[in-house]
């Protein structure tokens, strides 16, 4: 306990790695063991991520974390001006939509795919949310957010490595795909902080998380035989990085300048906290 207590009051990045690590680990245990009993990738993979999601709100939750990781604030305490922000980066999901071309003829929607496609964008932003902003950014938020400087430092370290969170998805795109990836999820990282940390909510963001998340998986679900699915050219992948640096970056820091800043005695974890 003396050890934890030592990562969480003085090792914040550590502390943060080591969770970004035990999540990981945990949503391929699960999608491994889940995936071996079914054999249906797609639902081992909702599955996975959404028991990881689950055992991580459990963690918050039973840590005395709820309310500083934004997970029980009520709706009147989320800020004056939240559903302004959220509309403005609701943008972000037309412009999904647009950026991925989709064919709407050469789609066929089904109720099981219909189905399969909400879960899974609902658990992707379930689990992410939790374990970014309200896992590594509530650890680092606390540790520095008694500063201006240190708000923004705690929100640009978790955007980075949200970002880069994305690197694994070399399997199955090339690498200057991926690196555009990683950094419009950055941008993203960056202003769903600035937005749970305005809101002082996690719920916002969870489901803009997931409305973008759907709205840039539309043909992967719903692509029928015939489906052709179209090359990306480098300057909508460069528009895309512009775009969601607009509508999430900008709206993101506007909202971290005016989140409440941390007492320097939130930064320490109590033994009682722990035990």
């Amino acid at each position: 306990m003396k050890f934890i207590r030592y990562l969480l009051n003085r090792q914040p990045l550590a502390s943060v790695l080591i969770v970004i690590v035990l999540v990981s680990v945990t949503t391929f245990t699960f999608f491994a063991t889940i995936a071996a009993l079914i054999g249906a990738r797609a639902l081992a993979q909702t599955s996975a991520m959404s028991l990881t999601g689950l055992l991580l709100l459990l963690v918050l939750v039973s840590s005395g974390a709820s309310r500083a990781a934004g997970i029980d604030t009520r709706p009147q305490d989320w800020g004056r001006h939240w559903w302004a922000v959220s509309a403005v980066m609701a943008v972000l999901v037309l412009t999904n939509l647009l950026l991925d071309q989709v064919n709407v003829a050469a789609l066929v929607f089904t109720a099981s795919h219909f189905i399969d496609w909400l879960c899974q964008a609902m658990a992707t932003g379930f689990l992410e949310e939790l374990w970014f902003r309200g896992a590594c950014f509530y650890l680092l938020y606390r540790a520095w957010g008694s500063t201006r400087r240190g708000v923004f430092k705690a929100a640009a370290v978790q955007a980075l490595l949200f970002g880069l969170l994305h690197m694994g998805n070399l399997h199955r795109s090339d690498l200057s795909h991926v690196l555009y990836q990683c950094s419009w999820a950055t941008c993203i990282g960056f202003g769903f902080a600035g937005l749970v940390a305005y809101c002082r909510s996690l719920w916002p963001a969870v489901v803009l998380h997931a409305l973008i998340n759907a709205a840039g998986s539309v043909d992967n679900f719903f692509a029928g035989p015939d489906y052709s699915f179209p090359q990306t050219s480098t300057l909508t992948l460069q528009l895309a990085v512009l775009l969601f640096f607009l509508f999430a970056a900008l709206p993101g820091f506007w909202c971290l300048n005016r989140a409440p800043l941390k007492p320097i005695s939130q930064g320490c974890v109590s033994d009682t906290a722990v035990a």
